[in-house]
C-alpha cells in the first residue's frame, strides 16, 4: 500500500530559459533541495527527483546526497528541452547525455 506519493523536478528557476543562458544566472539548486531534504527526513517522506542532467552534472554530490537519503533519481533530460520544438534524434540524445550522467 502506498501511503504518499512525492516527486520533484530538480532544475533551477532558470530553466525554462534558453539553455545557452544559463551560465549567467545565480545557481539556487542546492540551497532549495537541501530545504526540501530537511523537510522530508522531518516528516519521512521519500520522493523521486526528476533530474537534469546538467544540475547532476554540475553538482553531483547533491545528487549522492539525495540517494543517502533514500531517494529516487530519474532523468528529465539533459537541458529541459521542449518536446515541441526538437527532432526525435535531438530528444534521444538530450536523454542518453543525461542518463549517462545520472548513472555512472
Amino acid at each position: 500500500m502506498v501511503t504518499n506519493m512525492m516527486s520533484v523536478d530538480l532544475e533551477d528557476y532558470f530553466c525554462d530559459l534558453p539553455f545557452s543562458e544559463w551560465e549567467n544566472y545565480e545557481n539556487r539548486v542546492i540551497k532549495n533541495t537541501k530545504l526540501l531534504l530537511n523537510l522530508f527526513e522531518k516528516y519521512n517522506v521519500t520522493a523521486t527527483f526528476f533530474t537534469l542532467g546538467y544540475i547532476a552534472e554540475k553538482h553531483p554530490a547533491l545528487v549522492e546526497d539525495i540517494i543517502s537519503k533514500g531517494h529516487e533519481i530519474s532523468s528529465h533530460g539533459y537541458a529541459h528541452l521542449d518536446i515541441r520544438k526538437v527532432s526525435r534524434k535531438e530528444f534521444e540524445d538530450d536523454f542518453k547525455k543525461s542518463l549517462d550522467i545520472l548513472y555512472h
